[in-house]
């Protein structure tokens, strides 16, 4: 209801509420999701878990991709269905749950310039027929 009146947070974070948290399956991208679904614009959500936190622990170097910046990037997908949320309750399983159409999800990870996690896509990996011939790649194998 806090939502559909303008009244959003400053901030989005994931949270680690319940006694084992990764049972739970609470992630950042669960958390967008949610506020996505219940409809807040991508855009504000993005920014509420980014730049917004950056700039209230002042860290404005963190949470942009200005240039200078670390290169800290999540490349998110949004995927289309029926999701399920659950509630964020301190009560336990009985805080309810939400249904929505769409679902972020990480395919590619960039810390400081480099890969550091690359979806199962394999998005930063080259089409085989593109590695040059004299690459490594084939190297380890005998084609005759």
């Amino acid at each position: 209801p806090a939502a559909k009146q303008g009244f959003l947070p400053d901030t989005i974070s994931s949270s680690l509420f319940g006694s084992v948290p990764t049972k739970e399956g609470i992630s950042l991208n669960n958390i967008m999701s949610k506020f996505i679904c219940i409809g807040v614009p991508i855009e504000d959500v993005i920014r509420r878990t980014t730049v917004n936190p950056a700039q209230i622990i002042n860290r404005p170097e963190l949470g942009t991709l200005s240039i200078g910046a670390d290169a800290d990037i999540a490349v998110l997908e949004m995927a289309r269905g029926k999701f399920s949320y659950r509630g964020n309750s301190y009560r336990g399983p009985d805080g309810g749950k939400i249904v929505g159409d769409k679902k972020l999800h990480c395919i590619l990870t960039i810390r400081n310039g480099n890969i550091v996690w690359d979806h199962p896509y394999g998005i930063s990996v080259p089409l085989w027929q593109d590695i040059p011939k004299d690459d490594q790649y084939w190297l380890e194998y005998d084609y005759k």
